[in-house]
């Protein structure tokens, strides 16, 4: 970013969001999960191990967030918490 010129990304996998749109239009749908603020006790091991761009940080509350319009419903999020803060709110139908 800071050398002028062109730069070229090389992506191990699809873009999330690209794979969230494509499942909206093939009219699949994906779980959706939430951060249970009971549960969550700001760690920020989902922020800093995991890297998720869904998974934000809330300043105000001190705990985790997810945008559901970036999250794909993959669930990781709830495998690496280690205190359950991340649950389902819908199933894929």
């Amino acid at each position: 970013m800071e050398l002028e010129g062109v730069r070229v990304i090389v992506s191990r996998q699809v873009c999330a969001l690209y794979r969230v749109g494509q499942a909206r239009r093939k009219g699949i749908k994906l779980p959706v999960f939430r951060v249970n603020t009971e549960k969550c006790t700001g760690c920020k091991i989902c922020i800093n191990t995991f890297g998720c761009p869904a998974i934000s940080w809330d300043s105000e509350a001190k705990k985790a967030k997810i945008d559901p319009t970036m999250c794909w419903g993959c669930g990781s999020c709830s495998q690496i918490c280690p205190y359950g803060a991340f649950e389902v709110v819908r199933e894929a139908k």
